[in-house]
């Protein structure tokens, strides 16, 4: 929900999440206080993906009693843009 003093624009999405390949759809409101006068309304869609990878290595030093293993975690972050639509 998005919006200032003289309106209020909320966005419904039929589904919770989004996969590679599918389609989106739902329903754009717009609120308005009172009644304004225009001759276009102008939505801007935009669409990125997040993704976060964990992972780990093991290394393993000495031999014996001194024999110690290690674990290390990894981790890689990604931010994609994915679409832009201007509807008027």
């Amino acid at each position: 929900v998005m919006g200032n003093a003289a309106a209020t624009l909320a966005i419904s999405l039929d589904q919770e999440a989004a996969y590679s390949g599918g389609s989106l759809s739902g329903r754009a409101y717009l609120y308005v206080k009172e009644e304004i006068k225009c001759t276009a309304l102008q939505l801007e869609v935009f669409g990125a993906e997040f993704s976060h990878v964990h992972w780990t290595t093991q290394e393993t030093h000495g031999s014996g009693e001194n024999r110690k293993t290690v674990t290390k975690h990894h981790h890689a972050y990604a931010r994609r843009h994915l679409l832009r639509v201007v509807v008027t």
